[in-house]
């Protein structure tokens, strides 16, 4: 198949060749110009919404292909999306969490539960429904699990029930949700470049963000942790940082050093 086109007032000649053998079979027709591709790029696109049925695309890369239904999918801008996630499955594992005899891992954007009683033959007794990425931390509190999903931010899923597992609260992210540790009803998150980010989570099925500050420098942060009153913030290769939490909603950095030691 090859491709031609001629200006002629504003409007173009395509000429498409069918032929494994010649080039002399062809067909004409005209299109308005700048139109061709648009119109070309549909009848592609098209045949995902109207063949009624799911289809499988790549949702992430650190996930197998995701199942999407073009036809439930919110209308955003007047526009409506092609695709929407319903389905997930396999993946990177990336976080674990273990808490009353069950163990909660995150493998690609699932958080799957084992009932690790027995440590000699643990099984799963229950998957979440796909978030909205890639599960990189879990911290687990009480009948709750807060879970950082990259570019979906902050997840709060309800485990009372192990085999049924449901999300229940969200925060949006300002960068990318990489690890994250609790004090209090307080979840910090390390964002990336966009640095700190605090949540109250006092509320699980409504957490809201309290505070975010990028660190200096342009630091990435990548993991955190916390001791005592303080907070301590990897930032990737610009070192640590150090956070007194004496009030909580409002981390104030004390301390920091390179990570060359200077």
């Amino acid at each position: 198949m090859d491709f031609a086109r001629a200006s002629n007032s504003g409007r173009c000649r395509v000429v498409i060749r069918m032929s494994t053998t010649s080039r002399a079979a062809g067909q004409e027709f005209c299109a308005p110009r700048l139109t061709l591709w648009p119109v070309l790029l549909g009848v592609m696109l098209g045949g995902l919404a109207a063949s009624g049925s799911d289809r499988a695309v790549s949702a992430d890369p650190a996930t197998n292909p995701a199942t999407v239904d073009a036809r439930t999918s919110p209308a955003i801008g007047g526009r409506r999306p092609m695709t929407r996630l319903v389905g997930q499955l396999g993946g990177s594992t990336r976080a674990i969490a273990v808490s009353g005899g069950y163990a909660y891992v995150g493998v690609g954007s699932r958080v799957l539960v084992f009932d690790v009683s027995s440590p000699d033959q643990p099984r799963q007794v229950g998957p979440s429904a796909p978030l909205p990425g890639v599960v990189r931390d879990i911290v687990v509190r009480g009948r709750h699990a807060f879970v950082a999903v990259g570019g979906g931010g902050l997840c709060v899923i309800d485990v009372s029930r192990a085999d049924a597992p449901r999300l229940v609260g969200r925060s949006p992210t300002r960068g990318a949700s990489l690890a994250l540790v609790m004090a209090g009803h307080f979840a910090y998150l390390a964002e990336g470049r966009a640095g700190l980010r605090v949540v109250d989570v006092s509320s699980p099925a409504n957490p809201r963000e309290v505070r975010a500050e990028t660190l200096d420098r342009n630091g990435i942060a990548t993991r955190l942790t916390v001791a005592g009153r303080n907070l301590y913030v990897a930032g990737e290769d610009l070192g640590l940082s150090i956070y007194d939490l004496t009030v909580a909603r409002t981390p104030r950095r004390v301390g920091w050093v390179s990570a060359g030691g200077s």
